[in-house]
């Protein structure tokens, strides 16, 4: 698959994230046997990999879940860098706006790091990451936003 095309893919699933997620797109660009693999984020969602496709619905439960306190939540790439492998490197930033009970609010700006692996025209296994991974400085960069 082309850089180009793995691009698009990556674009339409954090278009689906922000979506509420939007369950019906995220399957379509997800491979059945996917995997998600949280960083230490997982502690907070209560689990440290979601696999399948109904891995991929208690994600997106959780996700709706939060935003039931999160606000004006969105997930954006930076900057997209390509591995000799096949993987894809993405830099991006997740933003919210909190509410509590009390009314009180704030904001919320996080950094994202991922290794993307496809198979096929679809989304294999995504790992987070708190750190930039390892490979970072190596990678072919494809694309900033």
């Amino acid at each position: 698959m082309t850089p180009e095309k793995k691009i698009a893919i990556l674009q339409a699933s954090y278009a689906a994230f922000n979506a509420g997620p939007d369950l019906d797109a995220l399957l379509q660009l997800y491979d059945p046997e996917c995997e998600w693999v949280m960083a230490s984020e997982g502690a907070a969602f209560g689990h440290g990999r979601f696999l399948g496709h109904e891995g991929l619905r208690q994600f997106s439960s959780v996700l709706q879940d939060a935003m039931a306190v999160l606000s004006s939540w969105r997930v954006l790439i930076d900057e997209v860098r390509a591995m000799p492998c096949g993987s894809v490197l993405i830099r991006g930033h997740a933003t919210a706006r909190w509410i509590a009970s009390d009314n009180a609010a704030g904001t919320m700006e996080r950094p994202i790091w991922q290794q993307v692996d496809f198979r096929g025209d679809r989304i294999l296994r995504v790992i987070q990451r708190d750190e930039p991974p390892a490979a970072w400085h190596q990678a072919e960069h494809l694309a900033s936003y």
